[in-house]
């Protein structure tokens, strides 16, 4: 269903910045990348935030010195903060929506995690899923340091979860030791710490970085996360690669143990394992960040496949493109209803492909969040569509054509099962990254 609601009705909030050198390592030695166009949050919201939405251009170039990608021409710092603050959209597992996104993070996490009284702090975990979880698979010292906390209080009253709002390092009670020597410090920090995409939305990762070196015992481990370099979006300050993890791994006084890429996911995982302190091993620890971070031969490899990758304009093969637009022209001429099921960049990006003008389409869009039931979409031409709960909309309806726009397997499979949950019959479910 439509609305019509523009984005042109509210003054935006967005504003643009140029940058001329890596924000990284300072580097003005970089590779141009393409231009992209699209959406800015992605999430359904409602009609009086849809002033923070809009769809925007961006710019993106690669370091050839440290190896991060960056956005040339993009978002200012304001904007991106401004965004942060008032309306930027998670993924809510705690309330069922994306829980197949954080299996592999869960598994990773407690793979290192061996003993339960090991201590752990998760830094930007929003809801606390992932202290919650382990906090029910018997682990017991937990940590959560986040701005803008939706954890369940029960949690925290419970003393389940220690819960620090705010940022990290300031906001967690282990930083205020990081000036005492380690053996002075030791009893308080961490085995682990772990940071799900939360290094590409800040100005200085590497510094984030150094704070958690200090706040780790040593080989303690911080597992950190980054979409895949090829997952251009303009709300990320920086896209970290590979190359830009070893980079800031090695300055910060870590090594990279495993690098971990599960298959249909749009995720990195680096296990980073404490080498010295930065505070207490003086001269060793300045030897150890200065050397290279790997072989210039290494280097060079991942640099050729990144060149190529901020090249592309779109993430969708053609292949996938033809697949979405044959069943969406088919349908359309059968006069039927087509059902686009998510509210993520992969739907915005599903739009902008569609050879059929989105003002001819009978598009209802649908997700798996009942609180977004009546929210709006913006779509690339720059109208809204009325987003709609799948569990109440979709349940015990037969629908000729659901195109489920997620990139994940995991997250497809999710839906499956909440779809036959409802009694919902489709006579095509579409997936069109099933071949990638």
């Amino acid at each position: 269903m439509r609305s019509a609601f523009s984005s042109a009705e509210c003054p935006s909030i967005i504003q643009y910045e140029h940058l001329n050198s890596c924000p990284l390592c300072g580097s003005h030695n970089y590779t141009k990348g393409s231009q992209h166009r699209e959406i800015l949050q992605p999430a359904a919201l409602p009609a009086n935030l849809m002033h923070l939405q809009g769809n925007v251009s961006f710019v993106s170039a690669l370091c050839e010195d440290c190896g991060a990608s960056f956005n040339l021409e993009g978002l200012s710092d304001e904007t991106r903060i401004t965004l942060s603050k008032n309306s930027y959209a998670f993924l809510k597992p705690s309330q069922g929506v994306g829980i197949s996104n954080y299996t592999y993070y869960l598994d990773i996490i407690m793979e290192y995690l061996p003993h339960k009284n090991q201590r752990f702090a998760e830094i930007g975990g929003y809801d606390g899923y992932t202290p919650a979880t382990l906090s029910k698979h018997g682990y017991t010292d937990l940590s959560l340091i986040e701005p803008s906390p939706q954890i369940d209080n029960c949690l925290v009253e419970q003393g389940k979860v220690k819960l620090y709002k705010g940022f990290f390092p300031e906001a967690d009670p282990v930083w205020s030791y990081h000036e005492l020597e380690y053996s002075e410090r030791k009893e308080h920090l961490y085995d682990v710490i772990a940071a799900r995409d939360v290094f590409q939305m800040l100005g200085n990762p590497l510094q984030m970085l150094k704070s958690i070196n200090i706040c780790l015992k040593t080989n303690g481990l911080a597992i950190c996360s980054s979409g895949d370099i090829d997952v251009m979006h303009p709300q990320q300050k920086l896209h970290l690669g590979l190359n830009a993890y070893r980079t800031m791994a090695r300055a910060a006084g870590f090594t990279i143990v495993k690098t971990i890429k599960p298959h249909r996911y749009s995720t990195v995982f680096y296990v980073m394992r404490k080498e010295v302190d930065l505070v207490s091993d003086g001269q060793a620890a300045k030897d150890f960040c200065a050397a290279a971070p790997c072989s210039k031969e290494d280097f060079e490899k991942e640099q050729l496949k990144q060149r190529e990758i901020v090249q592309r304009t779109r993430q969708t093969d053609a292949e996938a493109l033809k697949r979405l637009n044959d069943a969406v022209t088919k349908h359309h001429n059968l006069g039927h209803e087509i059902i686009l099921y998510g509210t993520g960049y992969t739907c915005s990006e599903m739009m902008g492909n569609l050879q059929i003008p989105l003002s001819e389409l009978n598009l209802t869009i649908v997700n798996s969040d009942k609180n977004e039931d009546g929210y709006l979409y913006l779509r690339p031409d720059d109208q809204t569509n009325i987003v709609h709960y799948a569990g109440s909309y979709l349940k015990d309806k037969n629908i000729p054509l659901i195109i489920l726009a997620v990139r994940s397997k995991p997250f497809k499979q999710e839906i499956e099962q909440l779809l036959k949950s409802i009694n919902c019959q489709c006579d095509e479910l579409l997936f069109i990254y099933d071949n990638d």
